[in-house]
């Protein structure tokens, strides 16, 4: 209280004019707030340290969003249908939480990079399905057809952007693509965008193959 009474008076004695600051005084507060300002410059923001053994309510009150989950090994990531928060479940469990509308599948989403005419497109692409993977993509172009080799272990899905400039559907009255999953004809969703066009389409145990055939290529 002393002290609060004492800097009043000097503030005070300061506007006045009646009191000069000491020198060193000065410099004392200077290097002060150099110091403070060095310190701010200094703080790092704090990294959030993934532990697979919390679970995944745990693991999001930390901070952590819901793609960036990591589950206990033996277990893999799924999302609840009904509020997309995540879940860690078993292998044999992945795929039926999903037939029953419980779960929706979790997968990353990767690139393929196709040369056509020397021009280089960019694909990106999203596999679920436990242990499922793309093996490679490739152009037929007196088909006017794109081809996915896919190793599968469980049904799942395969999402798929196309350019427009590579690949389209429209020609006069015919607006759509064909899609032969494993040679047999099979449905798709489709999101049509201003420069590009997504296909979903969703395939059966031991597929093989996915061929795309659009009207339009390069």
């Amino acid at each position: 209280m002393k002290f609060l009474i004492f800097a009043v008076i000097v503030i005070v004695a300061i506007a006045l004019g009646g009191i000069a600051i000491p020198h060193s005084f000065s410099q004392t507060a200077i290097s002060i707030g150099e110091q403070l300002e060095q310190a701010r410059q200094n703080i790092q923001p704090a990294k959030i340290v993934v532990d697979s053994n919390s679970s995944p309510l745990k693991q999001i009150k930390q901070g952590i969003s819901s793609s960036d989950v990591r589950c206990k090994e033996g277990l893999m990531l799924v999302t609840k249908a009904h509020n997309n928060s995540p879940a860690c479940v078993k292998p044999l469990t992945y795929n039926k939480l999903v037939e029953r509308g419980w779960a929706s599948l979790q997968g990353n989403t990767y690139t393929f990079y196709v040369f056509a005419n020397d021009i280089k497109y960019e694909i990106p692409y999203h596999v679920t399905g436990w242990r499922n993977k793309v093996l490679n993509m490739t152009v037929d172009t007196e088909a006017n057809s794109f081809l996915v080799a896919i190793q599968t272990k469980n049904s799942g899905g395969l999402t798929v952007t196309f350019p427009k400039l590579f690949l389209d559907s429209t020609m006069k009255d015919i607006d759509g693509f064909f899609v032969l999953v494993n040679g047999e004809e099979a449905t798709y969703e489709e999101k049509i965008g201003e420069s590009d066009r997504t296909l979903s389409i969703k395939f059966p145990t031991d597929t093989k193959v996915i061929e795309i055939i659009g009207i339009k290529l390069v």
